[in-house]
């Protein structure tokens, strides 16, 4: 896995939709895919009318400086290295094989500079207790982007998996935008 093929990965899927008589799509990203659609999105405005980040991780130096408690678990110097020396690194609980490409990508690329180029809506949905991503970007790159706006999800970890309220606020604040939209 890499960001460019998570990017390639909307564009068939964005083409696939198309070739079905769908001309406009509002994109939701949620963590690490949030990258991919930061790339995506500029090129095709013509077709995504709205962007729709989950805690997404849209600036790479939270993971290299390790800025999170998960990050400073998973990622750093250590993880850089263990991919250079055996071809990939495991991340997590789930020991997510990340790759020696994907490790370059993330020292290199800078998904939230290509956010400043949007100008479709972005909203940016973040719980205020995230531990894997800092929900502190998601302030910053709404209020720095020309159509950003933020949803806070009050004590809401990662994922907003681990309340019930929590996923139905994002899941509500989600469609609304959608509807708003498209």
């Amino acid at each position: 896995m890499t960001v460019k093929g998570e990017t390639e990965d909307i564009e068939f899927a964005v083409k696939y939709l198309e070739s079905k008589t769908f001309s406009k799509f509002g994109l939701v990203a949620a963590s690490f895919s949030g990258g991919a659609a930061s790339f995506f999105t500029p090129k095709h405005q013509d077709v995504v009318k709205a962007l729709i980040l989950w805690n997404s991780l849209i600036d790479y130096n939270s993971h290299i400086n390790t800025t999170t408690p998960w990050s400073k678990k998973n990622w750093g110097e250590p993880a850089f290295n263990r991919a250079e020396k055996y071809g990939f690194t495991e991340i997590g609980s789930r020991k997510f094989k990340a790759g020696r490409n994907l490790m370059h990508e993330i020292k290199s690329l800078k998904p939230w500079k290509q956010l400043l180029s949007i100008t479709v809506p972005i909203l940016f949905v973040h719980g205020d207790k995230d531990t894997y991503v800092p929900y502190e970007d998601s302030v910053k790159y709404s209020k720095l982007v020309k159509n950003g706006s933020l949803i806070v999800i009050k004590g809401a970890e990662h994922g907003f998996h681990d309340r019930k309220e929590d996923a139905e606020a994002a899941d509500k604040a989600t469609v609304e935008f959608i509807h708003k939209f498209l």
